[in-house]
């Protein structure tokens, strides 16, 4: 997976590639307020308009996405692959050097030409001949990764006036972890955007309000004034108390359920959020003051939240080109009815996964194998209390945890780790690669 940085007349961007050894690919590029998105599933190119209907491509453009597919996973040097040929042409001179010259063959007949420096073998040029014109990426800054050379640097220029020349630089290349079969297929809905974010694929910071048991963010609800809403990772669907979408307006849709026009949280513009309407009367008084809704996994699922409890604010990012710059532990996260649940360690070897919940203080823990290889002693009544002599998250130790012995079970879990344990790391939260980094604070 590739991340980085674009320079273009639309502005600053960035992109995020994604290319499987079987020749699957997946390309998306922010610049400003346009997202681009092109993929290749092994069948069949697509793409996905500025209005966010995805459609089939075909000729040229297809041949297009189908090459670049097989241009970065190195699918053409495979002689049997079968979808891109590939045929040996006279060299040519660039800046009086001389260059070899490789020429893949789409299946629509698109060839894209590659240049080959002589005493390197590096691609150094990609010349592509569209319907639209010729497209040329120059490569540069070539890098070792592992045994493998990859260029850092690409100059895109275009012969079609309405593709101006763009810089990209690569920033971050991470290994392909357990990507699932859909990633690459065509989206069969539509990916009209639904958020704005002022920094373009980022939020400027947030500021939040860290209670014991809540985390609270400040949400405006169609234009007016922001009113408390807690971040509950327990939630499937987010929910708006009764009373609160009264005042806001709201028109209900069916049974007890509404959409707003925008919700915005500082600088993030969220639009077609569907929110459950119910009674929250009882977590505004267990937190000791107004909540009028929670922000659940259908929020959550649709950008990459940045936490820092102790210094009480959060970003968002756009999970299309996100990259995690930190140096934090990272988790993989298994879902069960849209709630999130982690691996954790305790005393060394003994594993559990438990929920992520923001939405308590305390956490427990349940009957279960890690109850009983828990215990220090032989009676079968557990203890209201378990104290771990090292519990890890992420290979990051936890201080002092205490454990609440919970009689309640949860599918697939051994129990739940809340708000004071995660208040002592930094979260970044990414559903849409089913991952955490916890970063220790202390």
């Amino acid at each position: 997976m590739v991340h980085g940085t674009i320079e273009a007349e639309g502005g600053p961007g960035s992109f995020r590639d994604q290319v499987v050894p079987d020749g699957r690919y997946r390309s998306t590029t922010i610049i400003g307020d346009r997202i681009e998105r092109v993929g290749f599933d092994g069948e069949r190119a697509w793409t996905v308009d500025e209005s966010g209907e995805p459609r089939t491509l075909s000729g040229r453009e297809a041949d297009a996405v189908v090459l670049r597919a097989a241009l970065e996973s190195m699918r053409y040097l495979d002689a049997g692959w079968g979808i891109v040929r590939a045929r040996s042409a006279p060299p040519e001179t660039l800046l009086g050097l001389p260059y070899d010259v490789l020429v893949l063959i789409a299946p629509g007949g698109g060839e894209m030409r590659l240049l080959l420096d002589r005493a390197e073998g590096l691609i150094r040029r990609t010349v592509f001949d569209g319907t639209e014109g010729r497209t040329v990426t120059d490569h540069e800054d070539y890098r070792t990764l592992g045994r493998l050379p990859l260029a850092h640097l690409f100059e895109t220029t275009s012969t079609d006036p309405r593709s101006p020349t763009r810089r990209k630089r690569v920033e971050r290349i991470d290994p392909i972890l357990d990507l699932k079969d859909d990633l690459f297929r065509i989206p069969t809905a539509s990916l009209a955007r639904d958020h704005r974010l002022d920094g373009g694929d980022r939020s400027l910071d947030i500021a939040i309000t860290v209670l014991e048991k809540s985390v609270l963010v400040p949400v405006s609800i169609d234009g007016a004034q922001p009113v408390s809403f807690a971040l509950d990772t327990g939630a499937g669907a987010s929910r708006i108390d009764a009373e609160a979408a009264a005042r806001a307006g709201l028109v209900a849709e069916g049974e007890n359920r509404a959409t707003p026009l925008s919700l915005r949280i500082g600088g993030l513009e969220l639009r077609n959020l569907p929110l459950e309407v119910r009674p929250l009367s009882e977590l505004s008084e267990a937190a000791g003051q107004p909540i009028a809704g929670l922000l659940g996994h259908n929020f959550l699922s649709r950008l990459v939240v940045e936490l820092d409890l102790r210094g009480a604010k959060m970003h968002f990012f756009d999970p299309a080109t996100y990259m995690y710059p930190g140096a934090g532990g990272e988790l993989r996260l298994a879902f069960v009815k849209g709630a999130p649940r982690v691996v954790a360690l305790a005393n060394r070897r003994f594993p559990g996964r438990f929920l992520i919940d923001l939405g308590r203080a305390e956490s427990t823990i349940y009957e279960g194998e890690l109850l009983r290889a828990l215990m220090e002693d032989d009676t079968e009544t557990p203890p209201e209390r378990i104290r771990p002599k090292l519990f890890t998250i992420a290979g990051r130790a936890v201080p002092d945890l205490e454990l609440l012995f919970s009689p309640e079970k949860e599918l697939d879990a051994a129990g739940r780790i809340g708000l004071s344990v995660w208040r002592h790391f930094d979260l970044v939260i990414d559903y849409s690669v089913e991952r955490i980094w916890v970063d220790f604070r202390g």
